[in-house]
């Protein structure tokens, strides 16, 4: 759950700031891979010994090891390339409003 959410709330956050949706997605892509894909490789990178490892008990560990690696590793795909990909399809720009303009006369 926590490598997979901070792209959403990128989007959101970015979003909230009256950006374009897709723009508000290619920033929070682009400013949010690198630690995604730091805690998600060191993770998998951190499981690979227990999958590996022979021994006492490596059946049980070996399972174990494998689905958490593979869980992160598609939890990790998903945040960085189906989510961002879904929510350009599906969430629609917001027309960018113009401020009204003043002309320094008061409304008749």
């Amino acid at each position: 759950m926590g490598s997979a959410t901070p792209i959403r709330v990128a989007v959101l956050r970015v979003a909230s700031k009256d950006k374009a949706v897709r723009a508000a997605i290619v920033e929070s892509v682009r400013t949010r891979i690198r630690p995604i894909l730091m805690s998600s490789l060191t993770s998998v990178t951190g499981l690979i010994p227990l999958i590996i490892a022979p021994g006492a008990g490596s059946e049980l560990y070996r399972g174990l090891g494998a689905v958490m690696a593979g869980g992160l590793l598609v939890s990790t795909i998903f945040t960085i390339i189906v989510v961002p990909l879904m929510m350009a399809v599906l969430v629609r720009d917001k027309p960018v409003t113009q401020p009204p303009i003043d002309s320094g006369c008061a409304p008749v």
